[in-house]
């Protein structure tokens, strides 16, 4: 019976020890639901410190795990799972300080023959090489000639790897990728934009279709449309 008094007592000095931490907690975490968004803010600047110096530790030994892939870029290739896709980068000016920004360019073309869908391309490489502001411009090449040639399941891995080659190795600012697409090239900005929201600050189509395009997840992505003669 003494055994069992003193583990009552020593559950009560747990639970109030549990109690006050779980307090004290609450007090330094504070959830700002305002703006409909959860904002931890911590009291602890030194903890802030700690947290974005494990956050920059943890990117740059990542970095250094990628560093095979540092010249896919400029070398106009991208391989992934046995599968190529080819694409040109033209660099212009110099970063600001956040970093370059980086525009990820589709072409037009759709059900055409091959040539003609290297014509696509190489105007969206020319339309690169005409760009004066400074940023990063990349046109993709479509793995195949379809209507759905920009946005087939094997894609958005490209899209995800040249953005953060493009973050890892070219300084480029993560919060300023745009996506720019005409005709078939239109109809993948359409496609890509509600599956990758998170990765686009903006994006903009020009003379494509929607196809089945749904919005639900682009309701903090800009998107600019652009249709006429």
């Amino acid at each position: 019976m003494k055994h069992v008094k003193y583990g009552i007592l020593l559950c009560a000095v747990f639970l109030l020890v549990f109690l006050t931490a779980s307090a004290e907690s609450y007090r330094r975490w504070q959830i700002d639901v305002i703006s409909g968004e959860h904002i931890s803010r911590v009291s602890d600047f030194k903890t802030n410190k700690a947290i974005a110096k494990a956050s920059e530790e943890m990117w740059d030994t990542y970095v250094k795990e990628i560093e095979d892939r540092k010249w896919e870029l400029s070398r106009g290739k991208i391989t992934i799972q046995g599968v190529s896709m080819e694409l040109y980068m033209h660099q212009v000016g110099h970063p600001e300080k956040n970093g370059y920004p980086l525009y990820l360019i589709l072409h037009g073309g759709g059900i055409i023959d091959a040539k003609v869908q290297r014509e696509q391309y190489e105007i969206m490489k020319d339309y690169c090489r005409y760009q004066q502001e400074p940023g990063l411009y990349v046109a993709t090449k479509s793995l195949i000639s379809h209507y759905d040639e920009h946005y087939r399941p094997e894609s958005f891995l490209f899209y995800d790897r040249i953005i953060e080659d493009a973050i890892a190795f070219y300084h480029a600012n993560p919060n300023r990728i745009y996506l720019y697409g005409f005709s078939s090239g239109g109809n993948g900005v359409y496609s890509i934009s509600p599956c990758m929201p998170d990765r686009f600050a903006a994006v903009v189509m020009c003379a494509g279709t929607p196809q089945s395009m749904r919005i639900r997840n682009m309701r903090n992505l800009p998107i600019c449309l652009q249709v006429g003669e």
